[in-house]
């Protein structure tokens, strides 16, 4: 949208009352951008080196970031994308102790982790969006997956 003019990219300061929960979403998720490397990726070279898809089911894309070779203090990130009608399993990378930072209500290092199941769901609701990242900060992804 950044080509599109004001009638796209204004602020409309009145929805923002109106849709404060989306606001602070929206909010978490700038902050996690902003500290964390991993979601900074700057060419097509690091994105190719970095991001690996994971098996999913048809209706949500899902891949992992190799947070250890983006300098980043998550090991691993784990992005998953469902624009399914339903909920959908995913399966995390084996051995390694994951936690939720984005679900489908919040964004952001207010999140508490906590230990998703091997095989963790993926709401449709709202935005569809839950990123799963692993605390160890010097194992390798490609060991783990």
């Amino acid at each position: 949208s950044f080509r599109s003019g004001d009638s796209v990219n204004a602020l409309r300061w009145e929805q923002r009352v109106r849709e404060f929960d989306m606001v602070e979403y929206v909010r978490g998720l700038l902050a996690l951008r902003r500290a964390h490397p991993a979601f900074r990726l700057r060419s097509a070279d690091e994105i190719r080196r970095m991001l690996r898809f994971l098996d999913s089911p048809p209706e949500c894309v899902a891949y992992a970031l190799d947070g250890v070779a983006a300098r980043d203090t998550w090991s691993q990130i784990v992005v998953a994308h469902n624009v399914a009608t339903h909920d959908v399993r995913l399966s995390l990378p084996a051995r390694a102790t994951w936690g939720v930072v984005v679900d489908q209500w919040r964004a952001g290092f207010t999140v508490p982790m906590r230990e998703p199941e091997p095989c963790v769901g993926v709401h449709h609701l709202r935005v569809g969006l839950c990123v799963f990242v692993a605390s160890h900060r010097y194992r390798a992804m490609q060991s783990l997956l």
